[in-house]
């Protein structure tokens, strides 16, 4: 199982950081548990296309369990595990 910790949320544009509502989204942290990557700190992930039972889904196939969330992104956008997943039930 893929992990990502200390997660944001970000997209392509140049912020480092955006509201988990954004439209085009992907998670910015840290992995373990990737089967061809291992353990890796400070990874983009490919674009988000939706989640399932917990899991977030991504472009490139890869589900990554969310862990816990940057404190920095967390300060700036209150309750972003929330936010996040609210954000993913619109995505068809």
């Amino acid at each position: 199982m893929t992990k990502i910790d200390n997660w944001s949320v970000v997209n392509g544009n140049s912020s480092p950081y955006n509201a988990p509502e954004t439209q085009w989204q992907a998670l910015s942290g840290n992995i373990t548990g990737h089967p061809k990557l291992g353990k890796l700190d400070g990874i983009t992930t490919s674009r988000i296309v939706g989640w399932s039972l917990g899991m977030v889904l991504t472009k490139s196939g890869t589900n990554y369990e969310l862990g816990e969330v940057d404190p920095a992104y967390e300060l700036l956008f209150p309750n972003a595990r929330e936010r996040l997943m609210n954000s993913l039930k619109d995505i068809k």
